[in-house]
């Protein structure tokens, strides 16, 4: 049984965001695709850096100047 006044009417940007995103199958798939590569780079960017943070001074770009090269026997 519907109530009166439970379904309101949408806002234009909610609208506008269907209308380009979602109203179409191949539009909403290019969509979940983008988010998905785009997020993917994202989160990879973000953790190298958390990654990089915790081991400073642990990985090679910090210590490659402390090692001897192979040219020093």
């Amino acid at each position: 049984m519907w109530k009166q006044g439970r379904l309101t009417k949408e806002s234009g940007a909610s609208k506008m965001i269907y209308d380009l995103f979602l109203k179409r199958n191949s539009s909403y798939v290019a969509t979940i695709f983008t988010i998905a590569v785009v997020g993917g780079i994202a989160f990879d960017k973000i953790m190298d850096s958390a990654w990089a943070m915790h081991n400073k001074g642990k990985l090679w770009a910090d210590v490659k100047d402390k090692v001897g090269t192979a040219d020093d026997d």
